[in-house]
């Protein structure tokens, strides 16, 4: 079963407390309908996504029949770095780095799909083999066929049950874009591991915001 409140430490119930306030289990924040709740969540906005999918006339109508400048775009990719600053932010943890090469101040940014390469990474496959889990508000990353194609939030865990948020939603087939949090049901497939933010984080020094109710 989940641990309990007691055992999450204070970034865990930080993460999983911000997500549950912001985004109740089966709700998608969708970028044409909830426009400026989407944008703080992913720092792009709607008309940023059309003209990513298509091509913009000059009145600004896309043309549904092109390709724009990036086609297979979606959000997952945003959202997760996104928050993970303000993790950072909330914990007092630094932002950026300074370039010793350059001299200039290097934005510290998550790379959703380059994770496995993070302090605090774990192999599903390592993990599947010696019974380790993952625990709520680790950072997930699932692929097919040997490529990385989807990241997000293990927001609750429940047996072998997941509720996550991730955004990616919808996409360009479906002309807009959200981030959805999922309702408990199954493990999805394809994981291949996730950040332990324990160790990703480490030295976070944020508010405990104390017991965190499941909400699922």
């Amino acid at each position: 079963m989940a641990d309990s409140n007691e055992s999450l430490s204070p970034v865990r119930k930080w993460i999983k407390k911000t997500l549950i306030t912001n985004i109740p289990p089966g709700t998608t924040i969708w970028s044409n309908t909830h426009g400026k709740e989407f944008e703080l969540l992913t720092g792009v906005s709607h008309a940023d996504l059309l003209s990513k999918w298509f091509q913009i006339k000059s009145d600004g109508t896309p043309l549904y029949d092109t390709k724009g400048t990036d086609p297979t775009f979606t959000t997952c990719t945003s959202f997760l770095p996104r928050f993970a600053t303000k993790v950072r932010l909330a914990g007092k943890l630094p932002i950026k780095y300074r370039d010793n090469r350059s001299g200039k101040d290097i934005d510290i940014g998550l790379k959703p799909f380059k994770m496995n390469a993070e302090v605090g990474w774990i192999p599903a496959f390592i993990a599947d083999c010696a019974g380790g889990k993952p625990r709520e508000g680790d950072f997930f990353m699932m692929g097919h066929n040997g490529q990385a194609d989807h990241v997000g939030i293990i927001v609750t865990v429940k047996g072998d049950q997941w509720s996550v948020v991730a955004g990616g939603a919808g996409g360009r087939g479906t002309k807009h874009d959200g981030v959805k949090r999922s309702a408990l049901g199954p493990r999805p497939g394809g994981v291949l591991g996730w950040l332990n933010v324990d160790h990703y984080f480490d030295g976070w020094n944020g508010p405990d915001v104390g017991d965190v109710p499941d909400d699922y």
